[in-house]
């Protein structure tokens, strides 16, 4: 133990002066991770799975400890790119084919309650006969409470049906007609000679009650096809002309997957378009994931130079097939490890250099290929012209639900310390992403721009360790896995290093989103913020390279179908996803007498190790950094009080207790400290409420109501916790708190 102590000691080069970049424009590496667990970079603590790559940036740089993003993987990259919150992306719309489009578009979560009310009356059954009870599955007694919008598509529980709507006749629904796999898909040649298989129906959620809700209430039989529409036909002038055909909000509902006709909407310019201003040469690497049904929503289209990757969300990582994800029936039950996916095979081939297709990326590794055309990127640009290289990996992502574990023989045979096979192919996956940092920043130096990049690392939400796309990640010792508002779902991995940065080598607790990078980086480079248009995300440049105090005090995760929101220590969550199954915390936590010595040499042997070293040298103590990065709590004992979000929202002060096991919120406590926390967090909420409105403020979702552009969500339907009453004048929103 002595001598492990004393090697962590050794000295690590770096640059400890401020130095301001100064001359060319620098350049800009964003390594985007998918699916990594906070407990599965070792320096936030675990021996486990070492990543020296990681490490070596992280310790150079700067470790963002409290950074937040989205619970799935659309939702956080488009925040990423736009610098908006999901919620506040322009609306998507989905069209049935036959329709024209000279019809102003709306959706069917936006229709006043008259309009919809006519839609449940028409669906027909979601799914063939033979379909499980969906009342086993203990799907809770809300609907009383919820209109009927929510009733009809609720996104809870992630049973998935296929419907297409014609248009509205005569001020009725003429019929929807719902399918399962009787979809009639039309193949699209795009330019370039790639071909995608485009599905002319729309998909929705539909809750598990809702299942026998609709079946009870059928007009009429289904025909084995959708009718054809006839075009230019509208809908009743509700609140402006609608497309009938047109379903779902903006972005923060869940990912787009194979088959669905929806993207990041075109309206919305996101952060290559900015740097390209800027006279930034931008490429993308990798996963895409934000919509390809139209070549105008692929990379090439929205300010990429190039792309070289897949635009689905996950891929066999040999085969470069992806099974597409709507057609997996789940058979629902009372517990959730007995919800059995029953997958019916659908693949298609993804992987494409710009518009065409990349049958030569046949039987190579995915993160090795997508390492290797960052490496050639950066060796073939020239230095003088600023470069933004965004690689967003599909490491560590599960695979093909045949193969979710996938890595090459030689990196899986060192990692013979972990017995659970999946937990160790998964950990190969880590390495082989850490392997690829490596190479990312030896790149740079090779190419002489290191000394003026600067490197963002980060990943895209928590691990999920069970569930749909299970990876056997680790986000111990936070609570909560992918998709959930927990922290383990939405609290992420990030760091941050250049030699711009006047305080690094440290671990930062400043609160950020993963909105703030888009302003953030292009103030780093020197451009006006003020350009971004109305962003959500904050510049935090200042802060994080000399150390402020954040500009954040606050953060939206969420608003439906949970609500999630941190402001200052403090951290509200209600309601919750797949009925709660996900409420608890999960994952390895990667003591073990087996695991490998982890010490400093192993992160100044690595290449990037070796690559962050410079001619000013200063020790720098790993143990105390990896000390400071560790998040350490007291898991459940007498003093934690239970938490049932789908009941009664709950508050966390996240800072005192991050792996959140005491609800300060109690209807039965009176204690002093209980009241002051509450009230505390009601008293900031109200403060930033007061704030006025935009006049364009975002159509009213149920019973909430958004109050400012900063993110303070009031959630109107649970007045016992607020005791609010919202005066709406003008364009502002007034909240009078009463006691609590």
């Amino acid at each position: 133990m002595v001598l492990i102590a004393v090697c962590m000691l050794v000295v690590l080069c770096g640059c400890h002066a401020a130095t301001k970049i100064t001359g060319p424009l620098p350049h800009i590496v964003l390594i985007v991770a998918d699916d990594l667990g906070w407990n599965d970079v070792s320096f936030h603590g675990s021996d486990q799975i070492l990543t020296p790559n990681i490490d070596a940036l992280a310790y150079h740089g700067v470790i963002m400890n409290s950074h937040y993003s989205q619970p799935l993987c659309t939702p956080s990259r488009s925040a990423l790119l736009t610098g908006k919150y999901p919620i506040h992306n322009d609306y998507v719309s989905l069209t049935c084919y036959g329709l024209t489009t000279d019809v102003a578009p709306s959706t069917l979560w936006t229709l006043r309650p008259r309009a919809i009310s006519r839609v449940p009356k028409t669906l027909q059954p979601p799914h063939p006969e033979g379909w499980d009870d969906p009342d086993q599955a203990g799907y809770p007694e809300r609907q009383e409470l919820l209109p009927p919008t929510l009733r009809v598509i609720h996104w809870l529980d992630r049973h998935r049906s296929t419907m297409c709507l014609p248009p509205i006749q005569g001020g009725e629904w003429d019929y929807v007609h719902c399918a399962w796999e009787s979809n009639s898909p039309q193949l699209v040649r795009m330019s370039g000679g790639a071909h995608v298989l485009v599905h002319a129906l729309l998909t929705v959620q539909v809750s598990n009650r809702a299942l026998k809700w609709l079946t009870t209430r059928t007009a009429r039989p289904a025909g084995p096809e959708p009718q054809e529409p006839r075009p230019g036909t509208t809908a009743p002038q509700e609140s402006g002309p609608h497309r009938a055909a047109n379903t779902i909000t903006r972005m923060q509902h869940n990912v787009i997957l194979e088959s669905e006709p929806w993207g990041l909407p075109l309206s919305e310019k996101i952060l290559p378009q900015h740097l390209k201003r800027l006279g930034y040469i931008t490429h993308a690497v990798g996963k895409w994931h934000l919509g390809f049904f139209k070549e105008e929503y692929t990379p090439t289209f929205r300010g990429f130079w190039s792309h070289y990757g897949f635009w689905n969300g996950y891929q066999d990582y040999y085969s470069h097939n992806v099974q597409a994800s709507n057609h997996i029936h789940i058979k629902a039950s009372s517990t959730y490890s007995a919800l059995t996916p029953q997958f019916v095979p659908i693949e298609g081939y993804d992987m494409r250099r710009n518009m065409s297709v990349d049958w030569s990326a046949r039987g190579h590794y995915s993160t090795d290929l997508f390492s290797t055309e960052a490496e050639r990127l950066i060796r073939d640009h020239d230095p003088q012209e600023p470069l933004f290289l965004y690689l967003a990996h599909l490491a560590p992502h599960a695979g093909n639900y045949d193969a979710p574990f996938q890595a090459p023989a030689d990196t899986i045979r060192g990692l013979h310390h972990l017995e659970d096979l999946d937990r160790r192919l998964y950990a190969a996956m880590v390495c082989k992403l850490d392997e690829s940092v490596g190479r990312v920043v030896e790149a740079l130096r090779k190419s002489n721009m290191l000394d003026n990049s600067i490197i963002v690392f980060l990943s895209d939400n928590g691990a999920p360790t069970v569930g749909i796309h299970a990876n056997k990640g680790s986000n111990y010792p936070l609570k909560g896995v992918k998709t959930t508002p927990w922290e383990g779902g939405i609290r992420t991995v990030a760091a941050v290093w250049s030699p711009a940065l006047n305080r690094s080598s440290r671990v930062s607790n400043q609160l950020m989103h993963i909105t703030d990078w888009l302003p953030t980086l292009y103030s780093a480079v020197g451009g006006d913020v003020s350009e971004l248009g109305d962003i959500d995300g904050m510049d935090m440049w200042e802060a994080i390279s000399k150390d402020n105090a954040s500009p954040r005090q606050e953060l939206l995760v969420n608003i439906d179908d949970y609500e999630a929101l941190r402001l200052g220590e403090y951290k509200y969550i209600s309601g919750s996803s797949l009925l709660g199954f996900l409420d608890d915390w999960f994952g390895d936590s990667g003591y073990s007498e087996h695991n490998q010595l982890y010490n400093a040499t192993v992160i100044t042997s690595s290449p990037a190790g070796q690559a962050l070293n410079s001619s000013q040298h200063w020790p720098l103590d790993v143990s105390a950094l990896r000390h400071a990065a560790t998040v350490h709590c007291e898991m459940k004992n007498q003093h934690s009080s239970p938490c049932w979000p789908l009941i009664t929202p709950c508050i966390f002060n996240v800072v005192s207790d991050p792996c959140e096991t005491r609800n300060i919120y109690s209807r039965g406590s009176n204690t002093r400290c209980n009241r002051f926390g509450v009230n505390l967090f009601l008293f900031s909420l109200s403060q930033a409420a007061l704030e006025q409105v935009q006049s364009n403020l975002a159509p009213r979702l149920w019973h909430r109501q958004r109050c400012n552009r900063s993110g303070a969500t009031l959630f109107l339907y649970a007045p016992e916790i607020l005791g609010a009453v919202v005066q709406e004048k003008g364009s502002g929103c007034f909240v009078f708190l009463s006691e609590h």
